[in-house]
């Protein structure tokens, strides 16, 4: 309202986007954290505790406003998350040979050294990461449930990393920032994190008690 020219949708939209980006998308990890009790997710951490650590003080297990559904689940999604990166770069180094812009041109425009190895490595290292905390969180069908949100994480995860590859190359810059020297920048190290916060928490609220 205060500029001496007016804006132009271009303006406008990337205004509005950055609002949906930055904001509206990482609101669900605020929506997934408060989520209490759905599930039995405080007695199978105690139960967990006391089988694998039978020494384990009983002082020290967590207190039931701390270690709710949401935290439990929020910790083990960025696991999974992590699981996935570290999976498919060294799945990529070691094996990496179809790139991905076979499958995709604009996934291989966005980011030319992707591979269809390394996306697989990223699937079966978040698929193992998400299985284990579905057993240790007593999910319904545990086995296929988590196999489901690890997979669903991994290829979240890597449409938001495309897509922040996407911002930098259309912006001219070959990193985001300055503030992680070697990775990118900051950006690059959560881009995965806003793109899956909503299908996270639509998995544990809507598809997991379908189950």
């Amino acid at each position: 309202l205060i500029r001496k020219t007016p804006a132009t949708i271009s303006d406008i939209s990337t205004t509005f986007m950055g609002i949906f980006y930055s904001a509206y998308l990482p609101s669900y990890w605020v929506r997934l954290r408060g989520l209490g009790m759905v599930l039995p997710a405080e007695v199978a951490l105690n139960k967990w505790i006391v089988r694998c650590l039978p020494i384990w003080p009983k002082n020290l297990v967590p207190l039931s406003h701390a270690w709710t559904t949401g935290s439990l689940v929020t910790w083990w999604t960025y696991v999974s998350i992590v699981a996935s990166d570290v999976g498919a770069y060294f799945a990529g180094k070691k094996f990496g040979k179809t790139k991905l812009s076979t499958i995709s041109k604009s996934a291989g425009y966005a980011s030319p050294n992707k591979t269809v190895e390394g996306v697989i490595g990223g699937m079966v290292c978040s698929s193992a990461i998400s299985v284990l905390a579905a057993l240790m969180l007593e999910w319904p069908m545990w086995y296929l449930t988590g196999s489901i949100y690890g997979v669903m994480l991994c290829i979240i995860g890597l449409v938001g990393d495309l897509t922040a590859s996407m911002f930098k190359r259309d912006a001219g810059f070959k990193d985001s920032g300055n503030i992680l020297p070697g990775h990118g920048g900051y950006l690059d190290r959560v881009d995965s994190y806003i793109f899956t916060a909503p299908p996270a928490y639509v998995f544990i609220t809507v598809a997991l008690p379908l189950f």
